[in-house]
């Protein structure tokens, strides 16, 4: 019996990060300020927005692409992706590290994120069969 993929946990912590993606995108294009401080520090020099714009962009480029694999059922190539992807919350992680006003525990979620992309990732992988 095939498991309904939509009600399995895999796919709601991946429809939850692509949320969270997106969700922070949105706010770096609407309200940069506040999205530097879901960042983690303050990279608006003198009213200079082009690196939040920039960045909402990203995440909610990353979210959908999340979302679209999610929803069409790509497991594989959700799960190749998650583990690709996880290197951008790590460079974001050294970004708030190295600031000025960073600092470890402003970086910490970003962190997770590489976290989480990479158990789920790995989890994925080993959940799909093999294809052929």
């Amino acid at each position: 019996m095939r498991e309904d993929w939509t009600r399995s946990i895999p796919f709601w912590v991946s429809m939850a990060i692509a949320a969270v993606l997106g969700g922070f995108g949105v706010v770096m294009l609407i309200d940069a300020p506040a999205g530097e401080l879901v960042f983690g520090t303050s990279a608006g020099a003198a009213g200079n927005y082009a690196f939040h714009f920039a960045l909402g962009v990203r995440e909610i480029l990353l979210a959908a692409i999340i979302a679209v694999l999610c929803l069409a059922r790509e497991i594989r190539m959700l799960a190749v992706f998650m583990l690709m992807q996880s290197v951008v919350p790590l460079g974001d992680f050294l970004i708030v590290v190295k600031a000025a006003d960073g600092g470890f525990l402003r970086a910490s979620v970003h962190l997770a994120g590489t976290t989480a992309s990479l158990v789920l990732g790995f989890y994925l992988i080993r959940r799909v069969p093999e294809a052929g």
